[in-house]
């Protein structure tokens, strides 16, 4: 399954740059930091909606689950935003 991972130019990737994963009907959130990794993973029923804003060199998007809980995910290329995004609302590419 598809993985994505977030361009260390972009901010608060530098270091160590955010991953995410798609597959089972489930995302997967990735960020590590110096004394361990955070992972969050989110089924695709309770994704709310899913937004990609463009920037001139990266893409950021915006997932909003049913809960009202909002993640930002910042650094990735524009055709990997939309792919995201189109995974995400259920069309495979």
């Amino acid at each position: 399954m598809p993985t994505f991972t977030a361009s260390r130019l972009s901010p608060g990737n530098t270091v160590f740059p955010t991953t995410v994963e798609i597959r089972n009907g489930f995302l997967f959130l990735r960020k590590l930091f110096v004394p361990g990794f955070d992972t969050v993973t989110i089924p695709f029923r309770s994704i709310a909606s899913v937004r990609i804003i463009y920037n001139i060199l990266f893409s950021n998007l915006i997932i909003e689950t049913a809960g009202g809980r909002v993640y930002l995910l910042n650094g990735f290329t524009h055709q990997d935003a939309a792919k995201m995004a189109r995974l995400l609302k259920g069309r495979v590419p």
